[in-house]
């Protein structure tokens, strides 16, 4: 939960977003991180709900 309210405030910043994450290649890796563990996450909370079903 931290993480993501330390990443909110990056949200002020959308005219430079584009160019940030050009920058820094490391935004992008951090934010396909984020999405494979989100995607994760959902498929765990399925399965786990498929097995108490």
């Amino acid at each position: 939960m931290s993480e993501a309210f330390q990443t909110e405030p990056d949200d002020n910043y959308d005219d430079g977003d584009e160019k940030f994450s050009e920058i820094n290649p490391d935004v992008k890796i951090q934010e396909k991180r984020r999405l494979k563990i989100g995607i994760g996450v959902v498929l765990v909370l399925i399965i786990l709900l498929s097995f108490m079903l």
